[in-house]
């Protein structure tokens, strides 16, 4: 399967994601062509490497705990602060 013509990529952009997924591909002695490294990680198993891909590409899940613990402490401050001054 030529990739290069089916993908929307250029051939600089293609190369540039090869070379960067060394777990997934490496390159050929002459340095013209790839093929799927059988060596590394995943041992050329196809499966395991889309389901490595999807999870490093997937959005990561924030916990931003401490950012609405902070945000409800300074609100509650605040109207803490505004009844007081009211009040007096």
């Amino acid at each position: 399967m030529n990739y290069q013509k089916k993908s929307t990529l250029s051939l600089q952009d293609t190369r540039k994601r090869l070379t960067q997924y060394d777990n997934y591909v490496v390159i050929l002695n002459d340095g013209k062509g790839y093929q799927l490294n059988k060596f590394g990680k995943f041992k050329g198993d196809v499966d395991s490497m889309i389901e490595d891909y999807e999870q490093l590409i997937a959005p990561k899940e924030s916990n931003n705990y401490l950012l609405w613990f902070m945000l409800g402490t300074g609100a509650l401050s605040s109207i803490l602060a505004a009844i007081t001054v009211t009040n007096s």
